[in-house]
């Protein structure tokens, strides 16, 4: 569990606000809920809530110490200089799968969200609290849906996502060793293998096309983004800037994933 005070104390109030309303834990402190998330800090939160977009600011602007950035249309100013990203994600905005937001006109993408809300897991963040935390395959679902939004900004979704390859299974993890692992599936992509097969049996159709769209991305050596380059410079330190090492994780993930 790797949740600072700060981060812990504004989810509480998030509860307080929200006692009937669904909402979920996203992002880089979701992942911190399941892995030894040791290659980056990070004092944000990211919330889907369900929620339209026309219920915000959702009483967030009655909380106290709580303010709206003027920079970012999405993001809470919390105590102890925590970032809180609130994403509206109420059914009909899941079945849209299109939020706009109001003052801006941006879109984005909501491809995922209902698998935050339908794999969610309990995590007990102190002894009286508990909230709703996106599984690691579906955080991933949602970071690579959330790149190809925004490519030029989304650079620690690639460094998650490539750490994460290497993170998702322990190597001390049983998974590793057992039948589900197809034979000739070298030690150190497993990971990578699991994390595709568990993606594989979640994610619905069009979810499935957003990974192979993502897939396709990193492949791409002429990619105008240049994701396969970058995702390989935020690698894990043993195969860090090695794009050969990148794509043999990605080749074994996608057969995870079509399995």
């Amino acid at each position: 569990m790797m949740l600072t005070p700060g981060q812990s104390a504004a989810l509480r109030k998030l509860r307080e606000l929200w006692p009937a309303t669904p909402f979920v834990l996203v992002g880089a402190s979701a992942l911190g809920c399941f892995l030894d998330f040791r290659w980056r800090a990070t004092n944000d939160i990211d919330i889907s809530v369900s929620i339209e977009v026309d219920e915000l600011p959702a009483g967030l602007d009655r909380l106290p110490g709580w303010s709206a950035d003027q920079r970012a249309e999405h993001r809470w100013l919390a105590p102890e200089d925590v970032k809180v990203d609130i994403l509206p994600a109420g059914p009909n905005l899941r079945r849209a799968g299109i939020l706009r937001w109001p003052r801006s006109g941006n879109e984005m993408s909501l491809l995922g969200q209902r698998l935050a809300f339908e794999q969610a897991r309990d995590v007990q963040v102190a002894s009286d609290f508990s909230i709703r935390v996106a599984p690691v395959p579906v955080v991933c679902v949602l970071k690579m849906v959330a790149y190809q939004d925004q490519p030029q900004a989304r650079t620690r979704d690639l460094e998650d996502l490539a750490h994460i390859f290497d993170e998702y299974v322990p190597a001390d993890d049983q998974r590793r060793y057992s039948d589900e692992v197809e034979a000739g599936i070298e030690f150190e992509v497993v990971s990578a293998y699991l994390l595709g097969c568990d993606i594989g049996v979640l994610v619905n159709s069009k979810e499935r096309a957003a990974v192979a769209s993502f897939i396709a991305k990193v492949r791409d050596e002429n990619d105008p983004h240049g994701t396969q380059a970058r995702m390989a410079n935020g690698a894990p330190l043993s195969w860090r800037r090695d794009p050969e090492a990148l794509l043999a994780r990605l080749k074994i993930f996608e057969l995870g994933l079509e399995r």
